[in-house]
């Protein structure tokens, strides 16, 4: 692969973690403010969960994480090769972190597969893109 296109497709995962951070924050804000997700990317809210939430202050958290670590990831992107770190920390304890969050909310049955499947695709198909972005960049590192 060339070394522009390792560098395109490390900027891309950097880009595509970004532009999901930032939907993914605005829709718990929209949670905070209306006490309802557009359930897009936020399986709709079970009963259960909202027990344990107890009020919408966490949703405000969660949105400002998810904002916050959106201009993390755009901010490695503008030294994608140099920021590769980034990568692995949004894979790992991040994404992996929220996955088996899912799959807690499965074993303890808080909501079903059927609610939680389109998230943990995603979460996978992402941790398996950041993996990638990050090897992609340590290589581009190395031939310089």
């Amino acid at each position: 692969m060339l070394d522009t296109q390792r560098i395109l497709v490390v900027k891309i995962v950097y880009l595509i973690g970004a532009i999901l951070d930032i939907l993914v924050g605005l829709d718990y804000l929209i949670v905070f403010w209306f006490g309802q997700s557009l359930a897009v990317f936020i399986p709709p809210h079970a009963p259960d969960i909202l027990a344990i939430n107890g009020s919408r202050y966490s949703d405000l958290q969660i949105a400002t994480f998810m904002l916050g670590w959106s201009l993390m990831l755009l901010w490695g992107y503008r030294r994608p090769i140099e920021r590769r770190l980034l990568l692995l920390t949004t894979a790992f304890p991040v994404v992996t972190g929220l996955l088996l969050a899912n799959l807690f909310a499965l074993y303890v049955e808080l909501a079903e597969l059927s609610v939680l499947s389109m998230n943990m695709v995603v979460q996978i198909l992402i941790l398996i893109g950041l993996v990638v972005a990050f090897l992609l960049a340590r290589s581009q590192k190395e031939s310089l």
